[in-house]
């Protein structure tokens, strides 16, 4: 009898949480600065996953939003890789699959929020991502 080895499925694909994600839509604006103190370590730990999941992965959740939501989500994605412990995504950050799935509906997002995105983050990558 042989003994074969166990190796991880990393193909397992996870849909973002709307769930989170509408939380995080929940926040008021004037709260932006303290983000990360409004969820339990829990609920941070829970959705790391997000900032590693492929523009594919997202796809489907974002269809699920409206402009102005994604907007918003843009926003709270770059404050969140910021804030967050360990959510920092580079060129994999959901701020880009949402810029690049706006910009395919013929909905560029707005140069002020390119701009405001620019500004709030140490991310070189956001919101275009990498350079080809």
């Amino acid at each position: 009898m042989s003994t074969g080895t166990w190796e991880p499925n990393n193909n397992v694909t996870k849909s973002p949480s709307i769930d989170f994600l509408k939380k995080m839509l929940s926040i008021p604006d004037a709260q932006y600065s303290n983000l990360v103190d409004q969820f339990t370590q829990s609920e941070l730990a829970e959705n790391q996953y997000l900032m590693a999941l492929t523009a594919s992965d997202w796809e489907g959740t974002l269809s699920k939003f409206e402009e102005q939501e994604l907007h918003r989500l843009m926003k709270l994605l770059t404050i969140a890789e910021e804030q967050f412990p360990n959510w920092q995504a580079g060129d994999k950050s959901p701020v880009i699959w949402i810029f690049k799935a706006l910009k395919k509906q013929g909905k560029p997002a707005p140069k002020e929020l390119v701009k405001w995105v620019k500004s709030n983050t140490t991310n070189r990558f956001l919101p275009y991502g990498a350079a080809l």
